[in-house]
């Protein structure tokens, strides 16, 4: 991916689950044939997850999901978690709740 501001400079953004409570942005850097390449990577605790209706009213993450391609899963339990929270996140009564 490319940022429109900065074209010379590759960005690939990443959200990844953990068991942690807290989410935490992560920049990493890395040296791709003396390029620099961004990864911006958002932990989101798995908490966020379990239930779908739940997740689907933290705001950062419909968002992030309905505009993403999964690239990697551990298992087809996230994928489907991820599904889930993808179709509760156009159900506008859950989205104001949160």
């Amino acid at each position: 991916m490319v940022d429109e501001e900065f074209p010379e400079v590759s960005d690939v953004d990443l959200l990844s689950i953990w068991e942690q409570p807290e989410e935490m942005p992560e920049r990493l850097v890395v040296d791709e044939g003396g390029k620099r390449v961004f990864v911006d990577v958002l932990w989101v605790p798995a908490s966020k997850m379990f239930d779908h209706l739940e997740a689907a009213t933290y705001k950062i993450l419909p968002h992030l999901l309905l505009e993403s391609e999964a690239i990697w899963t551990r298992s087809e339990s996230v994928a489907s978690l991820v599904e889930n929270i993808r179709r509760a996140a156009f159900e506008r009564p859950l989205w104001s709740a949160g």
